[in-house]
């Protein structure tokens, strides 16, 4: 294949006018005959010897295509074919039939025309009716005949095909080439995933915290003071819880058996178990024969609280102090929260599942 192809590429044409390149074969096989013929085959009648001269472009422009045609009407009408003018039968047959004129055929030519069957007359020839006549029905006017296997224009081709097998000096072989069908090949795939099964869980989980606090009413610690060791009573304090703070109720009690005596009254202050509260007003009374205001200030550790109360007698300027420790009160707490041991596996499969 890559040999024919170069090969044809060798013999290309490089010039005009050039049949074959003749630096690409063997200038005997040609016989020197590489170029295209100059001069148009015999044998064509007038197509042999083309008209070169302006006379009939001149009178194209002169009388315009209207007048050159009726010119060629006029020139045909009374044409019979068979002159021995290949190319004046051709354009006259072709002119007349335009015009409607249909041409005489000759008695060859009427014998194939008035075809059994074929209803066909001399009259029907002659009017303006062509259904079957010479302009209609003969299509060859047998150039293929006048133009012989010996003209120059197939000369050289002639030379070259007769001088192949004696002057390239090659022997063309044939050889078998077998050619295998297509094959095809189907293949299956399996593509597999392994999976796993992974579960989770979510719990509620609840712890308890002891921080110090006391519930409401509950009972912190009592503080007594006895500033007259010869009276039948001492003053005494109750501090109490509330949801708030504190509640302080000042009394005096008898020595002898701790009841009641007299009461100074009860007052919600602030205050809260495990931290510090500075001095704060607590009962008082400033109407009745009474004149006092009470106190109180605590102090504390991580264990124990201190509180130390002040009776101050308003009218006298005296004050009368007393203290007590207490343990702190611890109270417990519950703080809840969910064990999330799904996340995860929420944040590989791009999901949340929230909270329950």
């Amino acid at each position: 294949m890559s040999q024919g192809t170069a090969f044809g590429k060798s013999i290309v044409p490089t010039q005009p006018g050039q049949v074959v390149n003749p630096a690409g074969v063997n200038s005997s096989a040609w016989s020197g005959k590489t170029s295209a013929p100059s001069q148009t085959p015999t044998g064509l009648g007038g197509f042999s010897a083309p008209q070169t001269s302006s006379q009939a472009m001149d009178s194209a422009k002169t009388m315009g295509l209207a007048g050159f045609g009726n010119q060629a009407m006029d020139k045909c009408a009374s044409y019979t074919p068979g002159s021995g003018d290949a190319a004046r039968d051709q354009e006259c047959a072709a002119v007349n039939f335009l015009s409607q004129r249909c041409l005489t055929p000759l008695g060859a030519q009427a014998a194939i025309v008035n075809k059994s069957g074929g209803g066909s007359s001399q009259s029907q020839l002659n009017s303006s009716y062509c259904a079957d006549s010479y302009g209609k029905g003969a299509n060859q006017f047998n150039f293929g005949e006048r133009v012989k296997s010996t003209d120059q224009l197939f000369g050289a081709a002639g030379s070259a095909q007769a001088n192949a097998g004696s002057m390239t000096g090659q022997v063309c072989t044939q050889k078998a080439v077998v050619t295998r069908p297509a094959e095809y090949e189907q293949n299956t795939c399996v593509k597999s995933v392994n999976t796993d099964v992974a579960t989770c869980s979510q719990f509620l989980k609840v712890v308890a915290i002891q921080e110090p606090g006391c519930t409401a009413g509950q009972f912190l610690t009592r503080v007594t003071a006895d500033p007259c060791p010869g009276c039948i009573d001492k003053l005494a304090y109750d501090f109490t819880c509330t949801s708030t703070g504190y509640r302080m109720h000042a009394f005096t009690i008898y020595k002898s058996n701790g009841a009641t005596n007299t009461e100074l009254g009860t007052r919600d202050i602030a205050g809260r178990v495990g931290f510090s509260v500075p001095r704060t007003l607590g009962p008082n009374s400033h109407s009745g024969g009474y004149c006092y205001s009470t106190y109180y200030s605590q102090s504390c550790t991580s264990l124990t609280c201190s509180i130390t109360t002040e009776f101050y007698n308003d009218c006298q300027g005296t004050s009368y102090v007393g203290s007590n420790s207490f343990q702190v009160p611890m109270v417990t707490k519950y703080n809840s929260y969910w064990d999330n041991q799904c996340k995860s596996l929420e944040q590989s499969a791009g999901i949340q599942l929230g909270t329950p």
